[in-house]
Order: structure tokens, then sequence, then C-alpha cells
């Protein structure tokens, strides 16, 4: 799954070279749309846990990473006061349950736009 992120992933690190000696250099069309989409990358390999309650912490600390990693969407104008809020209660760990339950989805339409916004120049903060 983390080469489909690599592959995707609009990033400050040019991944090209990952892909350079396998079928799929070869294709052009699929090669233009290399590193052109903010993408959302979790993994539940490491989710052995016993009971719900720390299942849903391990969620939570998921969640929690991938707002770190996108920590530049919250540092520009495209958010409004509310989700810059938002964006606080995930990142210093104090947003409620159903903040967590709406997190990706936030995260995804905060992304899409401020991706869109920077299309002619990208910049990693």
């Amino acid at each position: 799954m983390s080469m489909l992120r690599y592959f995707f992933e609009k990033s400050a690190q040019d991944n090209r070279a990952l892909f350079e000696d396998l079928a799929i250099s070869q294709d052009l069309d699929c090669m233009a749309r290399q590193g052109q989409y903010p993408v959302i990358y979790l993994s539940f390999k490491e989710l052995k846990n016993d009971n719900w309650e720390d299942c849903l912490n391990s969620l939570k600390f998921m969640i929690w990473q991938e707002y770190e990693r996108h920590s530049y969407l919250s540092d520009n104008d495209l958010l409004n006061e509310e989700n810059r809020a938002y964006y606080k209660a995930i990142s210093n760990r104090s947003a409620s349950l159903i903040d967590y339950q709406m997190a990706l989805s936030k995260t995804f339409n905060c992304s899409i736009r401020w991706h869109v916004a920077n299309k002619a120049v990208y910049k990693h903060i």
C-alpha cells in the first residue's frame, strides 16, 4: 500500500526514481499522474490491540500522525477559524470522538483545497 502512496502523493520529495525499473515507468499516461495528488495514508497492519479502547486510541494516534504529516494545512489562509480550531484539536489530541470520526474527511477536503490553490508552486512546510 505504501507504494501507492509514493506513486500518487504530491510531496517535496520526488519519488519518480522508485518506479524507474518498473513497467509502469514505460506508461507515459500513468507517469503523468505520478506525484500529482494529496494522499491520506493509514496502515492498519500495526493494529494488534486486544480491546476496543486500545484500538480506538491507536486509531486516534494514526489520525494524529496524518494531521502532523499534513501540518502545512493549518498554516494557510484557506482554513477558516472553525477548521483551524478543529485542526488544532486533533493536533493537540483534545478532539472529541465525533471530531476523530470526521477527521479524515475534513483533512481530505482541506488538502484538496490547498493543493488546488498551490498547483503552480508546491512547497512542503
